[in-house]
């Protein structure tokens, strides 16, 4: 099947395609809602909004901890979505395996999702772009 530059997660003691497409983003919908409030929270964002105006200013945004529940779980349904498109024989960790694991923090795990995630929104010449200068050791790796 395809698997054209699927970006891989060494994660669980095993090395899994993730992807983020349609699928993944109409579960995420689904379950979490609005995007926008998805996004913020697996990058550890608090939104400021000028409470006169409601207009958002970034420069006043706060960092928090990224969402465990929503990185892990959209983590696992990018695996498994990964997996059926790659056409690859493996079991996909499961959610809680995901939380269990030692290999990575909430913090790399998030930045994996955010970085899929992100893809899904970019051109197929920005995606082709951004997966060509990711070159983080071990919560992404490249393959074609």
């Amino acid at each position: 099947m395809w698997n054209e530059n699927m970006t891989r997660i060494d994660i669980c003691g095993g090395s899994f395609p993730i992807r983020c497409d349609m699928v993944v983003l109409e579960k995420i919908q689904e379950e979490f809602g609005d995007m926008l409030d998805f996004e913020f929270a697996i990058r550890g964002v608090v939104p400021y909004y000028d409470p006169d105006t409601g207009i958002r200013d970034a420069k006043r945004d706060k960092s928090t901890t990224p969402d465990v529940r929503k990185v892990c779980r959209s983590l696992f349904w990018m695996i498994t979505e990964g997996i059926e498109v790659a056409g690859e024989e493996l079991e996909p960790p499961s959610e809680k395996a995901i939380k269990q694991q030692q290999e990575m923090t909430i913090t790399d795990l998030a930045l994996a999702v955010f970085k899929e995630y992100s893809q899904c929104f970019l051109s197929r010449k920005g995606r082709s772009k951004a997966r060509k200068k990711d070159t983080s050791p071990n919560s992404t790796d490249q393959t074609g």
